[in-house]
C-alpha cells in the first residue's frame, strides 16, 4: 500500500511539506491512517482469503509492537493445503507455533 492509496498526494504528500513540523505532522497522520486501514479492511480481506485457501476460519492479530504488522499463526500439519498456491508475497512471513506455544 502506497501513501498515494491513502490520499497523501500533492499538498498532503509528506515529501512536499514546506517544513519539518509540517512533514512530521503529515507523517504522523499517514502512520495513523495506515494503522487504521491495515487493522481494518486489509486485515478483514486477508483473513477471508487465507480462510478460503485453507478451508477453515483463521484469525489475524495485529502486532502489539507494530500495529502496521499482521500476525498469522497456525499449527503445522501435513494434511493442510499449502498457502503458497494462493498467497505470493515476499513480505509475508509465516509464524509456526507448536501446541506448547513455541514459535519455530
Amino acid at each position: 500500500m502506497a501513501r498515494l492509496d491513502l490520499g497523501f498526494i500533492g499538498e498532503r504528500d509528506p515529501a512536499s511539506a514546506p517544513g519539518s513540523k509540517a512533514r512530521k505532522a503529515l507523517l504522523d497522520e499517514l502512520e495513523a491512517c495506515a494503522i487504521e486501514v491495515i487493522g481494518g479492511r486489509v486485515k478483514a480481506a486477508l483473513s477471508e482469503v487465507i480462510s478460503n485457501a485453507l478451508g477453515e476460519a483463521v484469525t489475524l492479530e495485529t502486532s502489539e509492537d507494530d500495529p502496521q504488522t499482521l500476525i498469522f499463526t497456525y499449527l503445522a500439519s501435513d494434511d493442510r493445503p499449502s498457502l503458497s498456491a494462493h498467497v505470493r508475497s515476499p513480505r509475508i512471513r509465516r509464524a509456526l507455533r507448536s501446541p506448547a506455544g513455541r514459535t519455530t
